[in-house]
């Protein structure tokens, strides 16, 4: 996770321009070695540079042995620099993806085009005015086992893909020690969640409306997008109702890995103040 507390006002790759860490994307770009630094490939959903913005000796790639290639996921006339995003082919969607597209509606090129204070102060006033999906996946309910790519609104900026959990994939045992998975059955919001956001919490009656399903996993070397959270798996999983053994469990502690997901489902916060999908 990002050490530094430094902000600067850059665009956000997935919303439009917000305060952000500068460390989120240099921890993307950049790999440290005992003696120097040096650039590395970045890998799915993380920042990219699109244009000249940057120095040719600063900038990075996309991984290239993964088919990942830096898109416009986000569109915002007001600003005067944009980042992309490292966006997979289609042939390799994956849980975990960015599988839309958004144009931002700026409130502050309307409102305080000189006004330094406008640039964040106003910011919850964006707007999406255009969305369209990146790959050819369905967007209503969640049936069988193919992939969705989830609504905006629900609360996953630029949409989010995922599937419902296999039998064996739901037990975490395909999971085996040795190799670190890209997918995995991780915990999803459910009824739970909505009950905690009408302002009141109890740890049972959220651990029972939580779902399961198909996300990203995350590790020491594997990073979430910038706005995600690496979460790890919660004790509750061993419970009979997800039937997840100890071992399985452990496996998974004892290597560091874990899911993305967003902030707000562990902090109750928001880091970047998405703009309004409706």
């Amino acid at each position: 996770m990002p050490t530094s507390t430094h902000t600067t006002t850059e665009p956000n790759p997935s919303s439009g321009p917000r305060k952000r860490s500068v460390n989120a994307v240099s921890k993307a770009a950049v790999s440290l070695s005992s003696d120097s630094g040096y650039y590395v490939v970045a890998g799915d959903n993380m920042p990219c540079p699109l244009n000249a913005d940057l120095a040719q000796a600063a900038k990075w790639s996309c991984n290239a042995t993964r088919n990942l290639t830096c898109q416009a996921l986000v569109t915002n006339a007001a600003t005067s620099s944009n980042l992309g995003q490292c966006v997979a082919a289609a042939q390799n969607v994956a849980a975990g993806l960015s599988c839309r597209s958004n144009v931002i509606e700026d409130s502050t090129a309307k409102t305080a085009a000189n006004n330094p204070f406008g640039f964040n102060l106003r910011a919850f006033s964006d707007r999406v005015s255009k969305e369209e999906l990146v790959y050819k996946l369905s967007e209503g309910k969640l049936s069988g086992y193919g992939y969705n790519c989830r609504p905006t609104k629900i609360g996953v900026p630029l949409g989010r893909v995922t599937r419902p959990c296999k039998p064996e994939e739901a037990s975490l045992a395909v999971i085996r020690p040795g190799s670190v998975p890209e997918e995995i059955c991780a915990i999803v919001g459910g009824k739970g969640f909505e009950q905690m956001a009408k302002g009141y919490f109890d740890s049972g009656i959220f651990a029972a409306g939580v779902g399961r399903g198909l996300l990203n996993t995350c590790s020491p070397s594997r990073f979430c997008r910038e706005d995600y959270i690496c979460q790890q798996m919660p004790d509750f999983v061993t419970s009979a109702r997800f039937n997840v053994s100890a071992p399985a469990l452990n496996n998974l502690r004892s290597r560091k890995i874990g899911f993305c997901t967003p902030t707000y489902f562990v902090y109750q916060l928001r880091l970047d103040g998405h703009p309004n999908p409706r």
